[in-house]
């Protein structure tokens, strides 16, 4: 009995966290597992035991200010504790009032401004306040190191360390573009680097909202703009000068101009010096180069960098491991080594060198990686060219001029879109301008870089490529046969779409197909695809009888000329069963859908990306044929399983997946979805921003967290805008319709 009340006295001590009394002795037996269960508790207890705070230094406003962890340009920086949040927050507070260079009430304003910004890479703003004069900002507490401290200690990181850090912070620098505002000092000092690896950007002492002037006291000079040290007022092309320069400092170590002062830049600047590029990977180059442009205009938007970015960061992905030549391919190998040998030979005859070189490129335009079952190792002999034609071809321009067109054609057919963009690049700076033997050769480079441009996205530059390449007074409308001026037409059509200028891309194909029946005639295969074309411009505006009817011509042509059994029928029967879908004819669009189907099963692998298209399509059809359940489940599905190799997967499913909750009055996941979507909004569909604006709005407003009327002035600017565009028969348009009048009718029924 003394043993088992000794036990409990011993036990309760434990649990009541007394010092245990090791004199009353339990027994031999228990004595090892009270002092295990003595020992465990006091580690538990020690575990949740809150840590030493330090003392308060002050309060301000509703924050117990605790320590000081760093000072700025805008002041010092606490750690404080939030009595409203429930936690620690960082409170920047400005420096006295004698030293200030900004009035206390803009500062506040674009705070609160900046409060509304919410993005995973964006420091979170939570208020600003004014005590006694003196400026208050408080935000998100990050843990991590700055990108600067890192770069401290290893000043060159690995290409894909860059992307990681890049990518998400240009998607952050494009919605804070989108909300009409600017950073105004980005650099590696202002990029947190959180514990997870996760790039955060902040500081946002600087920002400004677009338009407004001020004077350029704000940034740091290295990362500042010619024409802001000229004296602009904050841009986004300020910002997105500055995203250059970090990419570049990444990449490099070094910064694009060795100038350590600003009057050393200035003069830089002024003489017109070009950034240092050296040590930049060549598949960057070509966007580092663009952002460090000194024409604010030439510089690509920081929606359009994150998408190239994303394409650097797939490449490998998309890249084939490379194997040894194989034997199919030594005659190619034969005949480039023969034409070297002949170039070289002073005994060899201009003809027979001539003979030579068309014979090497004959053999390689017939190993096109499309049609060929050893892409890798055409890679190889496409590698070997690009490394040997300079010093081989160097006293024959013509020569060399096709040779890099091909290696360049098949680069970018092989998934290596930035070394073709290069080449091209390399044939218009080289090739000289006036002779006549080498017009063509200069206006076909031009339209490979249009194309390859239009891929990556760098619209600007291949907008300027097409132009060129169009331009009457140029050098291409004589040059050019007359079948490559369509390939041109064709390229700005696509070039324009990526714009999201749809009225003028549909003006352009159908002029282009005029134009092509009048040099082909009415049938024949690249008549057909002017048609495809032609009822896809139709059917992005909403007209949708023209596209059906040049939908049914294109079906018409192409079974003349491939028979029954071709993937290009396919794809006229996916582009038939989307506007029949759009039609509302569903039986015609299920039809069409299931033998567009098939024909992609009959010439596609099983995992092939187009696949996902007609998955994507089938969903669509589902939703606007009332099959909400079905529709649903497939989109949250290929939401689940869409990744970054995806985004237009992602994007479709967020799109369609939001109309299906908005039309079942699920408001609050409607609302973060389009918040999403709008978050990832590419150009090409800039049409539309107002309306996916407007329908964040309206799911807000059904729940009751914004006013009616403010949701129905944004419907109403979205039905303007779109109608100013000739939009007003697509199915965003009558959904706006719908919504003003759900409004006007009272209170949601939704959640």
């Amino acid at each position: 009995m003394m043993e088992k009340d000794a036990a409990s006295e011993l036990a309760q001590q434990i649990a009541d966290c007394e010092a245990p009394d090791w004199g009353a002795d339990p027994g031999a037996d228990r004595v090892d597992a009270m002092r295990l269960i003595h020992e465990v508790a006091a580690g538990f207890r020690a575990a949740a035991a809150p840590e030493a705070q330090p003392p308060s230094l002050f309060a301000w406003r509703h924050l117990d200010v605790r320590e000081e962890i760093g000072r700025g340009a805008f002041g010092r920086v606490y750690r404080a504790w939030d009595s409203l949040l429930k936690r620690d927050v960082a409170l920047k507070l400005s420096e006295p009032a004698s030293r200030r260079t900004l009035e206390p009430g803009v500062v506040i304003a674009e705070a609160r401004c900046l409060a509304r910004v919410r993005h995973p890479n964006i420091l979170a703003v939570h208020g600003a306040d004014s005590v006694d004069g003196q400026v208050g900002i408080w935000s998100d507490l990050l843990v991590g190191r700055t990108l600067e401290q890192l770069l401290d200690e290893r000043p060159r990181l690995p290409a894909e360390a860059v992307i990681d850090v890049g990518l998400p912070l240009a998607d952050a620098v494009a919605l804070i573009h989108r909300r009409a505002l600017v950073h105004g000092d980005i650099k590696p000092a202002n990029i947190m680097i959180r514990d997870d690896a996760t790039p955060v950007l902040m500081d946002f002492g600087a920002a400004r909202e677009q338009g407004r002037s001020a004077a350029a006291a704000f940034g740091s000079p290295r990362f500042m703009a010619p024409e802001q040290l000229d004296g602009a007022g904050p841009a986004p092309e300020g910002d997105l000068f500055a995203l250059g320069v970090v990419l570049c400092r990444c990449l490099t170590g070094r910064y694009p101009w060795p100038a350590t002062t600003r009057d050393e830049l200035e003069a830089a600047f002024r003489q017109g010096d070009r950034p240092d590029l050296g040590g930049v990977p060549r598949g960057f180059r070509p966007l580092v180069n663009a952002l460090l442009s000194a024409d604010p205009t030439r510089r690509p938007a920081a929606r359009e960098v994150a998408d190239r970015l994303a394409h650097l960061r797939d490449a490998p992905r998309r890249r084939r491991r490379r194997a040894a030549v194989a034997a199919v391919m030594a005659s190619l190998a034969l005949a480039l080594a023969l034409t070297v040998t002949a170039l070289r030979s002073e005994k060899r005859t201009r003809l027979e060198v001539q003979a030579l070189r068309d014979l090497t490129i004959s053999a390689l335009q017939e190993a096109d990686p499309e049609r060929t079952s050893g892409p890798t190792s055409i890679k190889v002999v496409y590698d070997a060219l690009a490394e040997g034609m300079d010093g081989a071809l160097a006293e024959y321009p013509a020569a060399l001029a096709d040779m890099r067109l091909i290696v360049a054609r098949g680069q970018q057919r092989l998934g290596e879109e930035e070394a073709a963009l290069e080449i091209f690049q390399r044939v218009l700076d080289e090739t000289p301008v006036g002779v006549k033997q080498l017009a063509r050769r200069r206006c076909v480079a031009m339209l490979g870089l249009a194309d390859v441009a239009a891929e990556i996205p760098d619209v600007a530059r291949a907008e300027a490529a097409v132009e060129a390449a169009l331009d009457p007074a140029g050098e291409c409308p004589r040059a050019l046969p007359p079948a490559q001026k369509l390939t041109a037409r064709n390229l700005l059509g696509k070039v324009l779409n990526r714009q999201g200028k749809w009225q003028e891309m549909l003006e352009v194909q159908v002029t282009l197909l005029a134009d092509r029946e009048q040099l082909h005639g009415v049938g024949g295969e690249a008549t057909a695809v002017d048609h495809h074309n032609v009822a896809r411009a139709y059917m992005q505006v909403g007209r949708l009888d023209e596209a059906l009817h040049h939908g049914v011509r294109a079906q018409e042509i192409l079974q003349g000329v491939d028979g029954e059994e071709s993937l290009r029928l396919g794809y006229i029967k996916l582009l038939l069963a989307e506007v029949h879908n759009d039609r509302g004819a569903f039986d015609l669009a299920q039809e069409n859908l299931d033998m567009a189907r098939d024909l992609y099963a009959s010439n596609l692998p099983p995992d092939h990306p187009a696949l996902l298209g007609l998955d994507g399509e089938q969903g669509r059809l589902w939703r606007r044929s009332g099959a909400l359940g079905r529709a649903e489940a497939l989109f949250r599905d290929r939401l689940q399983k869409a990744d970054a190799e995806a985004p237009a997967v992602r994007r479709h499913a967020l799109r369609d997946l939001s109309y299906i909750l908005l039309a079942t009055g699920r408001w609050s996941e409607a609302g973060r979805l389009l918040a999403e979507l709008r978050s990832i909004l590419p150009e090409r569909l800039s049409p539309l921003t107002t309306y996916f604006a407007a329908a964040e709005i309206y799911a807000d407003a059904r729940q009751g967290q914004a006013e009616v009327e403010h949701a129905r002035r944004a419907i109403d600017v979205a039905r303007a805008d779109l109608a100013g565009q000739s939009l007003n028969r697509i199915e965003p348009y009558e959904q706006l319709e719908s919504w003003d009048l759900a409004l006007a009718e009272g209170p949601s029924s939704g959640e």
